[in-house]
């Protein structure tokens, strides 16, 4: 099964040619699946309307259609009806050339958007929304304005960073104390209630709830064995780092293939590209636009997108204009676990200061972040410290404001056989922090400060 619209991988080796070679060379029957079981009929006819001008496809004669259950509906689905303002239309909002330096409006103009569906459908929640990009960039300004405004956000673009979930502190400890009960079952809604006592976060409140809700559903509302309790967390934990987080999905259009949301807007910025690379670009806007079930919102910085300037009459057109919002200047840095020197507090004696001014830190707690010689040194605000940098960290912020975002594990068996002589303790925490600045308006090399560089010191921009 292959779709050659959906070649969005050509840059690592995908292509369609692949296809025509398999059928060329099994004499393959084609069998065209055209029918569309997830967005509306209006998506469907302005993603259509996009492809078609690619040359070369496949499906070329098998234009998709909605599929034949939903085929008497209106063409804007349930919208047609709820939403007088768009009626279920594809939504393109024009922005002044201006913001594609920054994005800052085009982060205002589709949150409102987003905001003004919401409140038809009378929900407060953003799950099922998603915000998509071609370059990362343009998520900085709709980051800085999920975190102002309280908004829960799923960074997809950031899922090769994520913290493991079976190293991050709440988990180790309530594993380590299902480990030390001598009993033979445990009653579930008792042993949930020690989980949330020693997760006081709430997103870890948040999972151990929703994994305790998903393990009655398979086991129903009985004991279990505490090894079977363990295992059955790991494998939880494991299948949740593959999955999206609730609240609004911010990523690029690669890192949403495969998913599917009620409502999508996908946002101008980086399009531009040369002829020879329009077709690739082309079927990449196109996965992105039908990653929308319900609702489509598209952006477009004045007039030279090729893409939403080719959709004609598929698309009502609504010009926003709008201030710049300085709070959506703000960028952020969460470290990964490659930014920082993993095993240095390992490296100090079990007797050693850090540990215990690791112990007394938690999510959310405000740090210092400090260059002292060839490294950022991490320490709580009252100067106690907690950790330091890699050599290959570079900053992309101005260190305006650092908080812990997590507490990792790690294990003496982790350590490289190379450096494992150097480590004195089987077990210690890292702190991983989170920095809040601004974006350098110049291009700076981050690297090794030079030997002037004075203990303490900050960085100058």
């Amino acid at each position: 099964v292959g779709d050659d619209d959906q070649n969005i991988y050509e840059w690592r080796g995908g292509s369609n040619r692949h296809i025509e070679r398999f059928r060329n060379e099994y004499a393959a029957e084609i069998s065209y699946l055209v029918e569309n079981y997830r967005s509306s009929r209006a998506i469907i006819s302005a993603s259509n309307q996009l492809i078609e001008q690619n040359t070369g496809r496949l499906k070329a004669e098998h234009p998709i259609r909605i599929d034949k259950q939903r085929s008497q509906l209106p063409a804007g689905g349930r919208w047609q009806a709820e939403d007088p303002e768009r009626e279920g239309a594809v939504l393109l909002l024009r922005l002044p050339t201006s913001d594609r330096e920054s994005g800052n409006l085009q982060a205002q103009a589709v949150l409102s958007e987003l905001q003004r569906l919401l409140a038809l459908e009378e929900r407060s929640d953003w799950h099922g929304c998603a915000i998509l990009v071609r370059s990362h960039r343009y998520l900085w300004p709709v980051q800085a304005w999920c975190e102002h405004h309280g908004v829960p956000y799923f960074l997809a673009a950031d899922k090769h960073n994520c913290l493991p979930l079976t190293r991050q502190r709440p988990f180790i400890r309530f594993i380590a104390h299902l480990r030390t009960l001598q009993v033979p079952a445990l009653d579930l809604t008792t042993t949930l209630e020690a989980a949330q006592q020693q997760a006081p976060d709430p997103l870890w409140q948040s999972f151990f709830r929703t994994a305790f809700e998903q393990l009655t559903g398979e086991y129903g509302d009985c004991q279990i064995a505490p090894g079977t309790l363990i295992d059955w967390l790991y494998d939880y934990a494991r299948e949740m780092r593959q999955q999206p987080r609730r609240g609004l999905f911010l990523g690029t259009v690669h890192s949403a293939k495969g998913l599917e949301f009620r409502h999508v807007a996908l946002l101008d910025g980086d399009w531009s590209m040369r002829q020879d690379q329009r077709d690739e670009a082309r079927r990449l806007y196109y996965v992105g636009m039908t990653r929308a079930q319900e609702t489509l919102t598209l952006c477009e910085f004045g007039p030279g997108n090729v893409f939403t300037g080719s959709l004609g009459g598929f698309a009502l057109a609504k010009t926003f204009s709008g201030r710049q919002d300085p709070h959506l200047d703000v960028q952020y840095q969460t470290l990964s676990l490659k930014d920082i020197d993993i095993g240095f507090p390992g490296r100090q004696s079990l007797r050693a200061d850090i540990h215990e001014a690791i112990r007394r830190i938690e999510p959310g707690d405000r740090l210092s972040f400090t260059l002292e010689g060839d490294r950022y040194v991490i320490r709580s605000l009252s100067g106690e410290l907690l950790g330091r940098t890699s050599k290959s960290f570079r900053l992309e912020v101005t260190s305006e404001e650092c908080q812990t975002v997590s507490i990792i594990i790690r294990y003496a068996e982790d350590t490289d056989p190379a450096y494992r002589e150097s480590v004195k303790c089987e077990q210690w925490e890292i702190v991983v922090p989170r920095l809040k600045g601004r974006a350098f308006r110049v291009k700076q090399l981050i690297a090794r400060p030079n030997s002037s560089t004075r203990h303490g010191r900050g960085l100058n921009v």
